[in-house]
């Protein structure tokens, strides 16, 4: 995965939600664009959780699938 890929996900009009995976790792909503924060260089990406409170850093390189959602914390029908 890149850094580009993942901006024009945030980019996009409208905005669908998604979720990353990891390998290891329960998966990463972004539920908005609002909530997550590509680093300068493009290697991280910051994802705060909906609550507000917690945040989680990402390896970009290591993602490895990114999956739009219809509803925070469901998966859209017919999505692998």
């Amino acid at each position: 995965m890149n850094a580009e890929t993942i901006k024009d996900l945030l980019e996009a009009s409208p905005f669908v939600p998604f979720t990353v995976h990891l390998p290891g790792r329960p998966p990463v909503l972004v539920p908005h664009p609002d909530f997550a924060f590509i680093a300068p260089f493009g290697r991280a990406m910051l994802v705060y959780r909906e609550d507000g409170l917690r945040s989680t850093w990402l390896d970009i390189p290591l993602i490895t699938q990114i999956e739009p959602v219809d509803k925070p914390g469901r998966r859209k029908k017919g999505s692998t």
